[in-house]
């Protein structure tokens, strides 16, 4: 995902077009203000993306997409601070390449993904000639 919205709508957590740095974007403002400085996410890691907010909008919940399971983190963006939230994996991990579609509710009671898996047989024939 390249943006994450705050569940109120004042925030948004992205990627410039000019800069790769990942950071909070403050939405509030008047029709001439669109958008006010940014501020550097503390703490994301190489290779993270900010996968949803919490609610009120902080804790940020952050991990890195595209593998056979996801280590998710909440992320205090102000302090740096990261603990480890959930490891999203499939109960049955054979044949999954990719944990993708991750949605976390903002009060995190509830959450879901879907995962991309790819089963295939083999089939051994001997004695032919």
């Amino acid at each position: 995902m390249g943006f994450a919205v705050s569940p109120d709508g004042k925030y948004v957590a992205a990627r410039s077009a000019s800069d790769s740095a990942r950071k909070i974007y403050d939405l509030a403002g008047g029709p001439s203000r669109l958008i006010s400085s940014p501020r550097p996410i503390r703490g994301l890691r190489e290779g993270e993306s900010v996968i949803a907010w919490g609610n009120p909008p902080l804790p940020l919940y952050v991990g890195v997409k595209g593998g056979t399971f996801v280590d998710l983190f909440r992320l205090d963006p102000v302090t740096g601070q990261r603990r480890l939230w959930r490891r999203l994996m499939p109960s049955d991990p054979a044949g999954v390449r990719l944990v993708a579609d991750i949605y976390i509710a903002p009060d995190a009671q509830a959450y879901g993904y879907s995962y991309y898996r790819l089963l295939s047989q083999l089939y051994i024939a001997e004695g032919l000639r």
